[in-house]
């Protein structure tokens, strides 16, 4: 079954591969996308890609795991060594075992804050268990538009 995911935020789309973290950059969790915010971001949500379940909640918030109605699994992992910051920035708003569609709010997240404290603000999308084709994955990109399918 294919499946259209969309994005969790709007900005500016960007390869995996062109992160400065080896981690995604390798894709060794899986392949994906990556969304840059604005740096004047006014809407600090984080909404689900997809329908589907909350299969994780990272006890900091800053990463969070879906399991689609396709039976697919993605992450979605706000920032790059945000886990340092120890929750601050984060405000989950879905709890492991919630039903989730498309648009619905999973995280609100203060965007300002992560910069602020020296870390990137970038929410990276991984398929982890699944090959993906890109539709979008550079360039401007609003919050549900479709940026990849999975295979």
């Amino acid at each position: 079954m294919t499946e259209w995911i969309g994005s969790p935020v709007a900005g500016k789309g960007k390869r995996l591969e062109e992160l400065n973290d080896e981690m995604f950059a390798s894709l060794a969790l899986g392949d994906g996308f990556a969304v840059k915010p604005p740096e004047l971001f006014a809407k600090k949500e984080v909404v689900s890609p997809a329908e589907g379940e909350v299969t994780m909640v990272y006890e900091t918030g800053h990463a969070l795991g879906l399991l689609t109605s396709g039976g697919h699994e993605l992450l979605i992992h706000i920032g790059i060594d945000t886990v340092e910051l120890n929750g601050k920035p984060f405000k989950e708003r879905v709890k492991i075992g919630d039903s989730v569609s498309r648009g619905d709010l999973l995280l609100e997240v203060d965007f300002p804050m992560i910069k602020k404290s020296g870390y990137g603000t970038t929410v990276m999308l991984i398929a982890t268990n699944r090959k993906i084709q890109l539709i979008k994955d550079t360039g401007q990109i609003s919050m549900y538009e479709p940026v990849f399918r999975l295979l």
